[in-house]
């Protein structure tokens, strides 16, 4: 835990500081195929922040964010665009690779789907959940993440709706 952040009722609360940090594995980077579940709330619409990051932009890796009125699945280089974020309200993301497209999942229902080529260069550095790799104040989460899980098969869709179902 980093700059504040707190760990309370099974979720990670973030204000305008704090994240988690955990040091690289190689289960946190892109194989085959991956999928990454978490859910969000986001207490303050703050610039783009970043849910999830074991990679970097266009470099190598994957992460969760919310971008441009929507979340987006980078695997870089790729990004895959789409669904609608609802301030306050926890939602449930879903990102998925099964080799050839990458799909992004809200509330268990795909918001985009697209063909996908990642770069499958090993990410060396931490997984950070809060925060971009790259720690700015435009990449802060403020509100709660909790459930996050790493995949290394893509869930199908049907799987994803059963655990949005489920609750996080």
């Amino acid at each position: 835990l980093q700059a504040g952040a707190k760990v309370h009722d099974g979720s990670l609360t973030l204000g305008s500081t704090g994240f988690i940090s955990f040091g690289h594995l190689p289960q946190f980077e892109i194989c085959k195929s991956l999928s990454v579940e978490v859910w969000v709330r986001i207490d303050e619409e703050g610039q783009m922040p970043v849910i999830a990051a074991a990679g970097g932009f266009n470099s190598a890796g994957w992460f969760i964010q919310r971008y441009a009125g929507g979340w987006r699945w980078h695997l870089a280089p790729i990004s895959c665009d789409g669904g609608k974020p609802v301030i306050g309200r926890p939602t449930q993301i879903v990102g998925t690779f099964d080799g050839k497209k990458a799909t992004l999942y809200q509330d268990g229902k795909p918001v985009r789907q697209i063909d996908c080529y990642p770069n499958f260069a090993a990410w060396s550095k931490p997984l950070v959940i809060g925060q971009y790799s790259q720690q700015g104040p435009q990449y802060q989460v403020q509100g709660a993440i909790s459930g996050l899980k790493i995949f290394h098969r893509a869930l199908g869709a049907e799987e994803v709706a059963e655990r949005f179902a489920a609750g996080p």
